[in-house]
Parts: structure tokens; C-alpha cells; sequence
């Protein structure tokens, strides 16, 4: 059955209903095991997300991924996360948050980045990627829109994510793929924008009478995200995952808001991944192994964990 995983209680000051969608694929379409380009920690990253989910308090959590030995009946298509958005549309109300978790490949194609889920990506066909069984932006934020709540928490973690940043958005000042070696960008004049998240979110203003979804991307929308068996994860999930006990609690109110997990785990991959890892070049694709979080949405914050159980 599809992996439904409900709490049993939530904390008493967040009264509203709060629903996710979590995805993970590892396992594709007319694949071995084991051969590449499938991914090793991408259904690992939807488990554990979804068990921390419930874990703080998250009403409904629905779990969808493919993998090795953690396959759920109802795979992570393109038509199962249309068909669960299209259900939250019609059962939540306005008082209501979502979120929506994907972990898998993304591909950029015309300079539009998709997600890949299960069936976009065949290895057993000549032509592997097919796009029809893909999600652009526009498909995703069509869905979106039709839920009839504002809060609205979006975190993926696969190559070229930030294009899955609204453009009616002002972003942040790093460029679509910011390495030192890619854009000739010097690590130290990030610091800035990589770090003034009030800044951040005050400029990332909404359009008028529009209320965009809180973005959390693993990487630029011309960048490769990362996982490593030292994480056992994808980098970016990884540190979402592990600030949720606490650690990324800045203000040590109690909560885990949007920013705060974004800040410790943008500050986790450039602590644990980037400044190994730089130096390494990707001859498919023509970028350097180091990259950068983004984070979009409007001068507002959103609670995604509780810090205390």
C-alpha cells in the first residue's frame, strides 16, 4: 500500500492541518540495480523525511518511492503527484500547510529544469528521458495554485532545482551556478546573499495579490546536487533532516521555521561538501562539483518542524 503515515498528535500551538507529499526515486523505469545513472539514497531520503514528518507532528504524511526493497505499491509517477496534489486541492482548507518533498534526478532541457519521477526516465529505451512523464515549473505551479492555502512549503532535492523557483520571484543574488571556477564568482563575495537571510526573504517580495510558494531547492537552476554514502542521503537532505532535532534552531524559540532549515543546511553543504569537493570537475555536464542551496518565496517564513517532540 501507498506509505500513509499519520501522528497521533500535534503541537498544541500549530493548529492547523498540515499535509506532505514525499517522493523518492532511486530505483527507474527498465532498470538493474546498482547501474548508473540510478541513484543509491534517494528512496532512503523520503523515507527518513516522512518518519520525521510524523515524528514532529505533520497531520498526514503521504509516502510514494522507488528503490531497492522500499518500493511502495503506488510509484512516484508524474500522474500519482498530479493526483495527490488534485486531492489535497479538494480536502484542505485555507487555514491549512503543504508540503511537497521530491528526491530524485532532474534534467534541464532548452534551459527548463524537470523533475524526473518514476517513468520519465526508461533506461531500457534508446531516448531515455521522456519529458511528457516529466514535471516542468509550469506543471507544478498549476497544481499548486489550485490548493486553496497560501502556506505552501516546496523542498527538492535533485540536480537543476532552482529553476523550480517562481521568476515573478525575486531570488537570490548568487547566479544559476555559482562556483568560484563556473562563474567566476570568488566564494568570499557570497557571503552576503549567502547569508543575510531577513535580507533575503524581504526582497524575495510576492506579487501583488499572489501568494507563491517557500521554495527550498538543493541546488542553481544550472547546478548537479550531490549524494554521498558518508551522508547516506542526499547532502541537502541530509542536513534538513539532521538540524530537525534542534540544531537548526537559531532563535531557540522551538520551532523549525523554513529559513532556519535552509540556513543550517546550506551552511552544512558548504562546510561538509563544498570545500572538499570543489575542485572536482563534471566533464558530461561542464560544472564543478560544489553548489549552493537556494531558498524563494516571499518576505514570509513558515514553521516545518517543532524542535522539542
Amino acid at each position: 500500500a501507498v506509505g500513509l503515515l499519520t501522528a497521533s498528535c500535534t503541537q498544541a500551538t500549530l493548529t492547523m492541518s498540515r499535509r506532505a507529499l514525499v517522493y523518492g526515486v532511486s530505483l527507474y523505469q527498465g532498470s538493474v540495480e546498482g547501474s548508473s545513472p540510478n541513484l543509491r539514497y534517494a528512496d532512503d531520503d523520503a523515507q527518513t523525511l516522512a518518519a520525521t514528518l510524523s515524528l514532529k507532528g505533520w497531520d498526514e504524511v503521504t509516502l510514494r518511492m522507488s528503490g531497492t526493497g522500499t518500493t511502495t505499491s503506488t510509484l512516484p509517477t508524474k500522474d500519482a503527484i498530479i493526483s495527490d496534489l488534485s486531492r489535497l486541492a479538494a480536502e484542505s482548507s485555507p487555514d491549512d500547510m503543504v508540503f511537497l518533498y521530491f528526491s530524485g534526478h532532474g534534467v534541464s532541457a532548452a534551459g527548463v529544469s524537470y523533475l524526473i519521477p518514476y517513468g520519465g526516465l526508461d533506461l531500457s529505451k534508446e531516448n531515455r528521458i521522456d519529458e511528457t512523464q516529466c514535471i516542468s515549473p509550469s506543471e507544478l505551479s498549476s497544481a499548486l495554485a489550485a490548493l486553496p492555502t497560501s502556506k505552501v512549503i516546496v523542498a527538492l532535492d535533485n540536480c537543476y532545482s532552482g529553476g523550480f523557483v517562481s521568476s515573478g520571484a525575486a531570488i537570490d543574488t548568487a547566479p544559476p551556478n555559482y562556483g568560484s571556477l563556473d562563474d567566476g564568482l570568488a566564494k568570499s563575495t557570497i557571503g552576503e546573499a549567502f547569508w543575510n537571510f531577513d535580507s533575503l526573504l524581504a526582497k524575495n517580495a510576492a506579487m501583488a495579490g499572489v501568494a507563491i510558494p517557500i521554495v527550498l531547492s538543493a541546488a542553481g537552476s544550472a547546478e548537479l546536487s550531490y549524494e554521498d554514502g558518508d551522508f547516506g542521503h542526499g547532502i541537502f537532505t541530509y542536513f534538513i533532516v539532521s538540524g530537525s532535532g534542534g540544531e537548526a534552531d537559531a532563535n531557540k524559540d522551538g520551532f523549525i521555521t523554513t529559513t532556519e532549515a535552509y540556513a543550517f543546511a546550506a551552511a552544512g553543504v558548504r562546510s561538509a561538501w563544498n570545500t572538499e569537493n570543489w575542485q572536482y570537475y563534471d566533464w558530461g555536464s561542464g560544472t564543478h562539483a560544489d553548489y549552493l542551496p537556494r531558498i524563494s518565496g516571499g518576505a514570509r517564513d513558515l514553521v516545518l518542524f517543532a524542535s522539542v517532540d
